[in-house]
């Protein structure tokens, strides 16, 4: 039986705003579903949308529905702006696989079994299952001319161990546009071999997700065949009003109007919009709200149809903003300095950020920060992940937005002291090093962990990243000897 399609909170009548509701999104949910829905076999659905389009947002509700159906869900996303390493986009993939290993001990038997002798080569690739797998020697066996053969044969076998009869999996693999080139190569293997195996008990469906203007007509993804192939359309009216009044119940027809006018159809920015409308003052809780327990009778008094008012004034300065983002560069100047700064250092680091380094940067204490933490919270603009307690942005607009809030100069520095700070540190950072130590223009300083982050790209056969640390390295060997010149050379 379908479940009717509901929007909680559309008529509340509320003074302060809660989290959107899920809204539209009927037919690709279907699709999603239906894929699922296929017993003993394996699927690729390829899902774009342009950014702020709802991507995440859509996976997010697939994982949940598909979780109460018993159904092993497993995410990933790939990051921009920050140091890669191979295979990044597995980086989720791999931590729930230990973290499920851990409370079932049977999974592990069984991926040790399907793996085989392929064991040590997914622990020289993906070194944290080494703890699950138990893996004799987590060195690439064989020529290094089929290292890559290997490892994406060996990765195929592990992401098909991932279902079984009774307990399909879902793995969600987000902003695909960002994935290195051998992971990519193993989604195309692995979804080949899916096709030439029809009739297997192969219970996994991957969702690649990615964003239309970043991923050319000659791109890697565009090439695949997949199962189901999902465009998100930009929102209309009628769900830019749902979803703001899902958020805000009842809202005058000005401030829906501004809402649609500068969402331009992203769900994402459409909540935003919202939410700069109550920060900034131009959209305030109406003084003849209805208060809590009011009778149904109260609903039809003049003035309490509505829980919201605009305020004129402050309603057409937002009006000069006119473009989504323009309007969001104006939400983050409303924040109080420590939060913007704390935001700024933590969009320096990635979309995921360590909240004891980022206060380290920004010269906070851990009470400062926790209260900058909170404030941006309040305003969502940052989630704190469980259990590793690791702060996240909403969104990549929003990083990006306070990423282009640094001038050059001052974006170099704090990638200097990043570095510094990283250098400090028991754990070893190969990937993290060079890239803020190249940002920050010190390619000298950069060049041991280039040079040790390059062999170990290399040693994973993921060659454009072996390059671009090798390219790091060649900036900084000015002064280097020859035997440093020779050893890059011969790298490249």
């Amino acid at each position: 039986m379908t479940e009717p399609d509901v929007v909680v909170g559309l008529h509340d009548r509320r003074r302060t705003l809660t989290e959107s509701a899920f809204v539209g999104r009927s037919r690709e949910l279907a699709a999603l579903d239906a894929q699922m829905a296929l017993p003993g076999q394996a699927g690729l659905v390829l899902l774009e949308s342009e950014s702020g389009g709802g991507k995440t947002r859509l996976l997010a509700e697939m994982a949940q529905r598909t979780v109460r159906r018993g159904v092993w869900v497993l995410r990933g996303q790939g990051v921009d702006q920050m140091a890669q390493r191979p295979f990044q986009l597995l980086a989720g993939v791999t931590d729930e696989l230990v973290a499920t290993a851990r409370r079932e001990p049977t999974l592990a038997t069984r991926l040790q079994k399907k793996l085989g002798d392929q064991r040590d080569t997914v622990c020289a690739v993906l070194p944290e299952l080494a703890e699950i797998l138990g893996a004799t020697n987590a060195a690439m066996h064989g020529p290094e001319a089929f290292a890559e053969t290997r490892t994406v044969q060996a990765l195929t076998t592990l992401l098909d161990g991932l279902g079984q009869s009774g307990k399909p999996a879902l793995v969600l693999l987000d902003d695909c546009q960002w994935a290195d080139q051998l992971t990519l190569k193993l989604l195309g293997h692995w979804w080949r071999r899916q096709e030439t195996a029809r009739g297997a008990d192969r219970q996994v469906v991957i969702v690649a997700a990615f964003r239309s203007e970043e991923v050319p007509a000659d791109h890697f993804l565009r090439g695949l065949q997949p199962s189901a192939h999902l465009t998100l359309a930009p929102f209309g009216a009628a769900d830019v009003r749902q979803l703001a009044e899902s958020m805000a119940g009842p809202l005058p027809a000005e401030a829906l109007a501004v809402v649609e006018q500068l969402g331009q159809g992203s769900p994402f920015m459409a909540s935003a919009v919202l939410r700069g409308l109550v920060e900034s003052g131009a959209l305030v809780p109406a003084d003849g709200a209805l208060p809590l327990g009011g009778s149904p009778a109260d609903r039809l008094r003049p003035g309490l149809q509505q829980g919201w008012q605009v305020e004129p004034l402050a309603l057409a300065d937002i009006h000069s903003s006119r473009h989504a983002a323009a309007f969001l560069v104006r939400r983050l100047q409303m924040l109080p300095p420590p939060v913007a700064h704390l935001l700024t250092v933590g969009a320096l680091l990635g979309k995921e950020f360590d909240l004891d380094i980022a206060a380290g940067l920004a010269r906070q204490t851990p009470i400062q920060a926790i209260a900058a933490l909170d404030e941006a919270r309040r305003r969502h603009l940052v989630w704190v992940k469980a259990p590793d307690g690791k702060c996240a942005f909403i969104h990549d607009k929003l990083r990006e937005s306070l990423l282009d809030t640094l001038a050059a100069d001052e974006r170099r520095e704090l990638h200097r002291q990043a570095a510094l700070l990283l250098e400090n540190q028991d754990e070893r950072h190969h990937f993290d090093l060079p890239y803020h130590f190249d940002a920050a223009g010190e390619s000298e300083r950069a060049l041991p962990y280039a040079l040790a982050a390059a062999a170990q790209a290399r040693t994973v056969h993921a060659l454009d990243m072996a390059e671009e640390q090798y390219r790091i390295a060649e900036r900084g060997a000015a002064n280097a000897d020859r035997s440093v010149h020779y050893r890059i050379a011969e790298g490249l």
